[in-house]
């Protein structure tokens, strides 16, 4: 899967690929360097990280749409796009409609917070998924009622995959 990583407001190419032979093992490639890292979350939002013959740790923070990262004493900020999404940002038509909300990335549906019939607000969240390790709050780009919730938790979704629908 390509996407797009903005890293401290640089940004690079990001192709990851699926963990090696059920390990944790990641391969990846940030533009044209191929990386393989293996990741192990020792408690919630830390991980140890072992790249290249070297351990490291990374303390991950969610910060709005970026995630800041804390390795060795210095902070990343990162935010990650798929290219194939329409940027939330550049035009917001969000408002008008039926929404479907699709899985950013393939991952397991770890809690579900929301059920049909809930009023919502814009930017609630309405599920967590967890990939590569991580967990990730999905939320609403609109106020309005959920009117349908078509994943349970511990399912697996595909990127792009439709999970809820609020109008």
């Amino acid at each position: 899967m390509k996407l797009i990583a903005r890293l401290n407001g640089c940004e690079r190419t990001l192709e990851l690929a699926s963990p090696v032979n059920g390990t944790q093992c990641l391969e990846f490639a940030v533009d044209d360097l191929r990386l393989r890292v293996d990741l192990e979350e020792v408690e919630p939002g830390v991980y140890s990280v072992l790249l290249g013959g070297r351990c490291l740790e990374a303390v991950v923070e969610q910060e709005g749409d970026a995630c800041c990262v804390h390795v060795n004493g210095r902070r990343y900020e990162v935010f990650v796009r798929d290219p194939r999404r329409r940027d939330r940002h550049a035009h917001d038509l969000s408002s008008a409609g039926p929404q479907s909300i699709t899985s950013p990335m393939p991952g397991k549906i770890v809690r579900v917070l929301v059920e049909p019939g809930d009023q919502i607000s814009a930017g609630a969240g309405l599920l967590i998924v967890e990939a590569m390790k991580m967990q990730n709050e999905i939320r609403s780009p609109k106020a309005g009622v959920v009117t349908l919730v078509s994943v349970k938790e511990g399912a697996s979704v595909a990127a792009g995959e439709a999970m809820v629908v609020v109008e």
